[in-house]
C-alpha cells in the first residue's frame, strides 16, 4: 500500500494545486482501489491456512470477518504512515517498529499481568490485542482437550492430589488413563494435563476478561482502528506537504 501512494505523491500535489480534486476525494479513491486486492488476498489466505491447520469448519465465518477487517487495518495503517513520512525508507523503518511494539504488548508474548503499569496503555489501545484475542476465543471457546501419552506434565514432590483422566470427562482416551497410572506409579510424581478446556487457556492469557472477552466486540475495536487510520490519512493529505511545486 505504501509504494504506490508515494509514487503518486507528485501527481497528487500537482492536481491539488490545480484545484482538480481535494484531499478527501483522493483519500477515498486510494481506499477504494485497495478493496479488490485486500478481499481477494484475505480469502486466498483463509483457504490456504484455515483448513490446513485443522480449525473448526463451523467457525470459519468469524475468522474471515476478523481477518478481513484486520487486513484492511494493515493496509490503511501503512497509507496513514506514508502520508506523514517524507520517503519510503522512513516508512519502511517506522511501520515495522510500530508493528513490533504492538505485537510485543498485545498480551501474548508478554502476558497482560506482566506488563508494567506505565506501559499497560499500549495493551489497551493495541489493535493486535483485539485481533489475536478474537481469533483465539473463536477457536477455543466451548472446547475440551485430552492429553496424549507424551503431553502430561509430571510434577515431582507435589503436595496436591494427582488429577486423573476422569477430570477430563468420560470420553478421555485410554492412552490418557494409562499414562496417568504410570505417572502415579512413582510415589513422588504426579501427571496432569495442563489444559483441559479452552477456557483454561484463555484464562492464562487473560482473554476471558474485559475488554477482549467478547469476540464480536473485538472486531469492532479493530474496525475503529481502520476508521482511525483512514482519518489520519485524510489529515496527512490535507496538512502535510513534503515538497511544493
Amino acid at each position: 500500500a505504501m509504494p504506490p501512494l508515494l509514487q503518486k505523491r507528485a501527481v497528487f500535489y500537482r492536481e491539488l494545486a490545480s484545484g482538480f480534486y481535494e484531499p478527501r476525494a483522493y483519500a477515498l479513491a486510494v481506499a477504494i482501489v485497495e478493496l479488490p486486492f485486500v478481499t481477494t488476498s484475505t480469502l486466498l489466505y483463509v483457504m490456504c491456512f484455515y483448513w490446513l491447520v485443522g480449525f473448526e469448519a463451523s467457525r470459519v465465518g468469524y475468522f474471515i470477518v476478523m481477518q478481513l477487517v484486520f487486513t484492511f487495518f494493515g493496509v490503511f495503517f501503512g497509507q496513514a504512515c506514508i502520508v506523514f513520512l517524507p520517503t519510503l525508507v522512513d516508512a519502511q523503518q517506522t511501520v515495522p517498529t510500530l508493528t513490533m511494539i504492538m505485537q510485543l504488548f498485545c498480551g501474548f508474548l508478554i502476558l497482560r499481568s506482566q506488563i508494567r503499569d506505565f506501559l499497560i496503555w499500549i495493551y489497551w489501545v493495541n489493535p493486535y490485542t483485539y485481533y489475536i484475542a478474537g481469533q483465539v476465543i473463536n477457536q477455543l471457546e466451548d472446547t475440551a482437550f485430552f492429553c496424549n501419552q507424551d503431553e502430561f506434565v509430571l510434577t515431582f514432590n507435589s503436595t496436591e492430589p494427582c488429577v486423573d483422566c476422569e477430570a477430563q470427562g468420560a470420553a478421555a482416551p485410554e492412552v490418557c488413563r494409562e499414562n496417568v497410572r504410570r505417572a502415579n506409579d512413582n510415589a513422588s510424581a504426579c501427571g496432569f494435563c495442563q489444559y483441559t478446556t479452552g477456557e483454561s487457556f484463555l484464562e492464562f492469557y487473560s482473554m476471558n476478561q474485559a475488554p477482549v472477552r467478547a469476540k464480536w466486540a473485538d472486531v469492532g475495536y479493530v474496525a475503529i482502528w481502520v476508521l482511525f487510520s483512514r482519518a489520519m490519512t485524510v489529515v496527512g493529505l490535507v496538512f502535510i506537504r513534503h515538497y511544493t511545486r
